[in-house]
């Protein structure tokens, strides 16, 4: 985009004479300099400000209503929305959107990563009413410039099912996410990593739910395409076997959970830093007399994960707040689940672990 950007300049210069260069030459300079810091920003909150300075300087350049004012304005928006300041994020990209429609046309591909942002940006917990209002914008566009069959569609189907799904908890995700398993399994079958991701964020959908048996079939049918189930070589394989994890633990199906702790240890085995790694807690359930008191506190408890990754001997070496918290920890903690360390190709159990459970009042 810079090089676009500075070619358009160039040419601008050529044909200003006098002073205006000079004043030209300033504005070009300092665009430049705002926009390469932009580019370089380590995190979205150092990018916010150059991007901001580009924009305001870009406007001066290039015009109010041009493609790289455009483009300058989404980045600018886009910065906002990733540093976390969805409020201001969303205005400017609205502004923006305004802007495309009025370069670009009101059915122009261009806006399509422009919606999904935007749709991202609207998100409100169970209220996905404009998040989806967004979402199906950008893909009504994408059904007639990419086609309802093509992968592309496909994507953004997913990526519109996976925000739904994670930044506004609604149900609504289930249609988007089936429907893009369906699009990029025929696009581009089952064993491609697109394809596979759409089939684990069903399976997330479902876990969600409490719908375990349909989440497990998912699961499974991904566990199939590794090259050895038992040994993962991938963070993705590593999600499928810790969801799996998840499943079995709270279908009260712990031994068949012990394949997929297994896989995760071994696959960690000759990592300098490797030790047990957590896979599944759950939150203690609030003992009645103390809920009543309305005390708080918390317990440490004490136990060795074994072999198959499951806690044995738990017990409480600390109990502060109220003595009920004591058993409410332990039957706590004998429901978590790990991946054991392995040593020469074989899990070994790890004693003296330790784990600090709270209690806590909502207001």
């Amino acid at each position: 985009m810079a090089r676009s950007l500075q070619n358009f300049l160039l040419l601008s210069i050529v044909f200003v004479g006098g002073p205006a260069v000079a004043d030209i030459a300033a504005d070009e300079e300092a665009f430049f300099a705002a926009y390469r810091e932009y580019q370089e920003a380590d995190s979205p909150d150092q990018a916010v400000a150059p991007a901001k300075i580009a924009l305001e300087i870009g406007r001066l350049l290039y015009g109010e209503q041009s493609k790289d004012t455009a483009n300058l304005s989404y980045n600018y928006g886009f910065s906002l929305v990733a540093s976390g300041n969805k409020k201001d994020g969303r205005i400017v990209l609205l502004e923006t959107l305004a802007l495309f429609e009025a370069v670009y046309g009101t059915n122009s591909a261009e806006a399509i990563p422009l919606l999904m942002k935007l749709g991202s940006a609207s998100a409100t917990l169970f209220e996905p009413k404009q998040q989806k209002e967004h979402y199906d914008h950008a893909l009504r566009l994408a059904h007639d410039h990419y086609g309802p069959k093509s992968d592309r569609y496909g994507r953004l189907l997913l990526k519109a099912g996976t925000g739904l799904m994670d930044l506004s908890r609604s149900p609504l995700a289930r249609k988007y996410l089936r429907d893009a398993y369906k699009v990029l399994n025929d696009a581009l079958g089952t064993d491609n990593d697109l394809t596979r991701k759409a089939t684990l964020q069903l399976a997330r959908y479902e876990i969600a739910g409490s719908r375990y048996l349909k989440a497990e079939k998912y699961l499974l049918s991904l566990v199939e395409t590794f090259d050895d189930p038992h040994r993962p070589v991938s963070k993705f394989e590593l999600g499928v076997h810790a969801a799996l994890v998840a499943v079995y633990q709270n279908r009260g199906n712990p031994d068949k959970a012990v394949m997929h702790c297994q896989a995760i240890g071994r696959m960690t085995e000759f990592d300098e830093d490797h030790d047990y790694i957590p896979l599944f807690r759950q939150a203690p359930k609030y003992p009645l007399q103390a809920l009543r008191q309305g005390k708080e506190g918390y317990a440490i408890v004490e136990f060795t994960v074994d072999r198959g990754g499951a806690v044995r001997d738990a017990k409480a070496t600390k109990v502060y707040g109220h003595r009920t918290f004591e058993k409410a920890a332990i039957e706590a903690a004998s429901a978590f689940r790990y991946a054991p360390r392995f040593l020469d190709g074989k899990p070994i159990p790890t004693e003296n672990v330790r784990t600090k459970i709270s209690f806590k009042l909502m207001n």
